[in-house]
């Protein structure tokens, strides 16, 4: 009889999150996606008659660009199982892990922390246990529930992985740089490698690899961007077990073609593997392109990707992907900009279509600008987001007016709506806003404003918004701290969101608002 397995491995998050630097999260990612591939090869040493459905695998893919591709299930099939000879393997990865890392941090005790840090539980399940169409469904719930049931070492002293990641006073990536994971990675990668001695830092990533030359504050920031596929399971349900095979391989061309997107927009790919991307990234690169543009694209090629495999161009439920897009200042801490992606990336699968960018930008000061949008809405941020010379001088002044005068423009959103007022009439009560001497020769620059707020947002024609607490905080500054609630706020306040983050973009280095 055929049985089916699932091993999950980790704890992928926990590792993560004690990482401090672009090259301890790289080295945190490709570790555990090195361990996936290796027990897929165990699996196949062990079991002869073994079909790995999920991660693809095949003894030709490359892995000296440094890219963790392997993700964190494996799903496979045999008639040969045998539950101690799959805990051998599983035992083996984990020991041989220590060959990872450099020497200098080797000890007796090392390989036992493996053992007991690493947690890669398994579930199985025989052929007649599997209701559904493919096993990856099936195993699923099982595999969540069993991540949930992790053990700690007793002794975390041995913590070789803490030991890595701080490396010495004289350089906090030393002891990585010195891993015989980072000394695999092929030469000529430019993702990763700075150069022999050493990875590209947050800096470096933020100024597009120093060759942003504007004085902008922007080039201080950079992005932290993690995307996932939108309502996978009710795609895999329409698969077999042939059809799994050939989706984790498109998944795997997906993620080749992501990891090339990434580098040449000036990133760095932390991992890709499956339908899950995690990568670091400037704002703007040197060409003028932000960031938002390529999750877009990134999405567009998900599905370009999945569409041109024949089993899966027919299924009428090819997923969407979301993306949680955090932008923060280059001494933010790593791992709070890991989180807080994550916690957008939640935001972002939140509504029920879900294939949106949720977006938030800290800046130095501690102000922050929160928004989701919709991937089809992108053409809304090319018109609000591209700078004019205007900009630098006039956005700033245009907040402040909106805000001022906001109880106003809901009164004109609401008349409108109701067909009390024309867009003529609105546009001309809008202007009236700004009508001083200071402002006169701004009169084409401030129309667009308008014509912008009115084709989109005091029309309704957007589903862009913000999340929920944001929207209860603004709504209840709009109405002096009472408790109320002013439903037309919602109106203006995405507008002033992406306004907030247009001005961010034209603000010069030690300028604040």
């Amino acid at each position: 009889m055929c049985n089916y397995i699932g091993i999950t491995i980790g704890p992928i998050f926990d590792t993560i999150m004690d990482a401090s630097s672009p090259a301890a999260l790289w080295f945190a990612s490709s570790l555990f996606s090195d361990m996936s591939r290796r027990v897929c090869v165990e699996i196949k040493n062990t079991f002869s008659d073994a079909e790995i459905y999920s991660p693809y695998f095949a003894d030709d893919i490359k892995m000296d660009d440094g890219v963790g591709k392997f993700h964190d299930r494996i799903i496979f099939s045999t008639e040969q199982y045998d539950r101690k000879k799959l805990q051998e393997c599983i035992r083996k990865v984990k020991r041989e892990t220590a060959n990872c890392f450099p020497e200098a941090l080797i000890n007796a005790d090392t390989k036992e922390f493996f053992e007991q840090y690493i947690q890669m539980p398994f579930v199985k399940l025989e052929e007649d246990e599997i209701e559904e169409k493919n096993s990856v469904l099936a195993l699923s719930p099982y595999l969540d529930a069993l991540e949930l049931m992790r053990s700690f070492p007793a002794d975390s002293s041995n913590n070789v992985i803490r030991k890595l990641f701080c490396g010495e006073e004289t350089g906090g990536n030393v002891y990585i740089k010195q891993s015989p994971l980072f000394q695999g990675i092929e030469e000529n990668s430019n993702q990763l490698k700075k150069d022999q001695n050493g990875l590209w830092t947050v800096e470096d990533i933020a100024s597009d690899h120093g060759k942003i030359e504007e004085v902008l504050k922007r080039k201080d920031y950079y992005a932290v961007v993690q995307a996932d596929g939108d309502n996978m399971g009710k795609f895999l349900a329409g698969l077999d077990h042939t059809a799994v095979t050939e989706f984790s391989k498109a998944c795997l061309d997906y993620d080749k073609k992501v990891c090339e997107k990434v580098g040449n927009f000036g990133g760095m790919t932390i991992y890709a593997g499956g339908d899950d991307l995690l990568f670091l990234a400037p704002v703007v690169n040197r060409k003028g392109k932000n960031i938002f543009e390529l999750c877009v694209k990134i999405g567009e090629l998900f599905r370009e990707q999945l569409e041109s495999v024949d089993v899966l161009k027919n299924n009428s439920n090819i997923p969407t992907v979301s993306f949680g897009i955090a932008l923060q200042y280059k001494n933010f801490p790593l791992y709070e900009a890991f989180a807080r992606g994550r916690e957008l990336l939640s935001l972002a699968k939140s509504t029920s279509q879900k294939d949106n960018m949720a977006i938030e930008l800290l800046k130095h000061s501690g102000k922050s600008m929160k928004v989701i949008v919709p991937n089809k809405e992108y053409p809304v941020l090319e018109e609000v987001l591209p700078f004019e010379k205007e900009d630098e001088k006039t956005v700033h002044s245009v907040i402040y007016t909106l805000q001022k005068f906001q109880k106003l423009i809901f009164v004109l959103d609401s008349k409108l709506r109701e067909k009390k007022i024309n867009e003529d009439l609105y546009e001309s009560a809008f202007m009236n806003l700004f009508d001083h001497m200071e402002q006169a020769n701004l009169e084409k620059y401030l129309r667009k404003i308008c014509h912008i707020y009115l084709k989109y947002f005091a029309a309704g024609n957007t589903k862009i918004c913000v999340p929920k607490e944001l929207e209860e905080r603004l709504d209840k500054a709009v109405s002096g701290g009472k408790e109320e609630r002013n439903q037309d706020v919602s109106l203006l306040k995405v507008y002033l969101q992406l306004l907030l983050i247009k001005k961010f973009f034209v603000e010069r280095q030690g300028e604040e608002h």
